[in-house]
């Protein structure tokens, strides 16, 4: 079984002065590069993946378990990460055509986290509606190494009010460094 990540940037940004009546670009920017996952357990490579929609109800906790616990992506087994590559998390719905959300998600905090992802067991960051929480590693660490049953969770806390769907993407490896 194979695995693969790519991440393409293409961030554009520019701003621009009013000179004359009309709109000149004073600036533009344009970060972009690509990086790249190959299939594998080394250096700037990945053995699984999981990506998804999930949903959590109002006020509510979703604990993502990293090791042992979630279907992996094609059904054929469970995610056992132990070295984590990226993570991306976007507060919105898969379905543009669906309403999209209304609560915050509040990432970290809590007992059994991965620490990998913000640092510490205490750390946390709270996405609001459309927000988007990305980081992606190659390096011979990961973003972290998974410890299966006492460090293996990303707490995902939605705030009150609403039902809030999000997506979610994993991916590493099945070895330490």
């Amino acid at each position: 079984m194979a695995a693969y990540a790519r991440a393409n940037f293409n961030l554009i940004l520019q701003q621009t002065t009013i000179q004359r009546l009309s709109a000149i670009p004073a600036w533009t920017g344009t970060p972009n590069g690509i990086i790249e996952h190959a299939s594998g357990t080394g250096l700037n490579q990945i053995d699984q993946v999981y990506g998804a929609e999930r949903s959590v109800a109002s006020a509510t906790l979703d604990a993502v378990d990293l090791n042992g616990q979630i279907a992996n992506v094609i059904g054929s087994g469970n995610l056992n990460l132990l070295t984590v590559c990226g993570i991306f998390i976007w507060n919105s719905p898969q379905d543009p055509t669906v309403a999209a959300n209304t609560t915050a998600l509040t990432i970290g905090a809590g007992t059994n986290l991965w620490t990998g992802l913000l640092g510490n067991a205490t750390a946390q960051i709270v996405l609001q509606p459309g927000d988007v929480f990305f980081r992606m590693g190659g390096g011979a660490g990961g973003l972290g190494t998974v410890t299966p049953s006492t460090a293996d969770l990303i707490n995902i806390t939605n705030g009150a009010g609403a039902t809030n769907k999000y997506q979610i993407a994993v991916w590493g490896r099945s070895v330490t460094p």
